[in-house]
């Protein structure tokens, strides 16, 4: 079995970010995930 590396970039860390700060902001912890998640995908 062989692995290649995926080189992701730097907008691999902006959906926690921003769920981070959606939490930090609106005191919503679920739909902060929700978003986060859905702007990841």
């Amino acid at each position: 079995m062989e692995f290649t590396m995926i080189e992701t970039g730097w907008l691999s860390i902006l959906p926690p970010m921003i769920a981070i700060a959606l939490a930090l902001l609106t005191k919503e912890v679920y739909s902060s995930l929700f978003i986060g998640l859905f702007s990841g995908c």
